[in-house]
């Protein structure tokens, strides 16, 4: 089966609002996780920017949050608690007042 333009873009409208949260922590998640080794906080209400083949979530950690924190593993999540659903590993983010965090997570759904 494939996808057409409309199939795509309901696609995406359907499932760009799917993760409300961004959970980071200290620690290294093992994939497929379902929490992080060392979880600092979340954070919540991203930016969604659609194209015509994607969407982006765009998470943020202001100047005045979690400071004092190497930020190492990241996670997705529905609720402010619970369950993450996607995790990753990045280079070490060591947050002190002078940095604005601000990470992308892109979602691609290919029309083949």
């Amino acid at each position: 089966m494939s996808l057409n333009t409309n199939g795509v873009t309901t696609i995406i409208s359907s499932i760009n609002n799917v993760f409300d949260y961004l959970s980071y922590g200290t620690g290294v998640v093992a994939d497929n996780a379902i929490a992080l080794t060392t979880e600092v906080d979340r954070a919540d209400t991203p930016s969604v920017i659609t194209g015509s083949n994607y969407f982006d979530l765009q998470f943020s950690i202001d100047e005045t949050t979690s400071n004092g924190n190497t930020i190492k593993e990241y996670g997705l999540a529905v609720a402010a608690t619970g369950d993450i659903s996607s995790t990753d590993n990045y280079a070490p983010i060591e947050k002190i007042a002078l940095i604005y965090v601000i990470l992308n997570v892109r979602t691609m759904v290919s029309a083949l």
